[in-house]
């Protein structure tokens, strides 16, 4: 059942990603297109240098402490990737490209940059519709009375 879960989840974040994206480029006659993997991936995209805290155990072993988890939320690897080599504000967020970029899937990433304003600014509801029951993906299709 989890499983099915996490799969419906991944195909509603595409469709919201799509929405968005074809919003800001309305005008476009072919609009770019997201296709976004089906899979959810523990997504922590906050790389300030702040939230990385390093402290030695009584073994004289190094230990890393994240902290900050207020950006963090299972999404599809795309947006791990969006964060690490495309959202780069921290000094951190270099070493980690360094590391791993290679290794993250980049074919969506020019979309979702072109929408990441969007997403910024109206992260909850851009790309839903308002329905008589709260938020939607599709618009509510009013029933004629015969």
């Amino acid at each position: 059942m989890l499983q099915y879960l996490a799969l419906q989840a991944g195909t509603l974040a595409n469709s919201h990603a799509q929405q968005v994206i074809s919003r800001v480029f309305r005008k476009e006659p072919n609009p770019p297109r997201v296709n976004l993997e089906r899979q959810l991936v523990f997504t922590y995209s906050d790389f300030n240098d702040e939230n990385f805290m390093f402290n030695t155990d009584s073994d004289g072993r190094l230990r890393l402490y994240l902290i900050d988890f207020e950006h963090a939320s299972f999404l599809p690897p795309t947006f791990l990737a969006w964060a690490i080599l495309r959202f780069n504000r921290w000094w951190t967020t270099d070493d980690i490209a360094e590391r791993i970029g290679s290794t993250l899937p980049q074919a969506n990433l020019d979309a979702l940059g072109h929408a990441s304003y969007m997403f910024a600014i109206a992260w909850a509801h851009v790309g839903f519709y308002k329905t008589s029951t709260g938020w939607s993906l599709t618009p509510e299709v009013e029933s004629k009375a015969t």
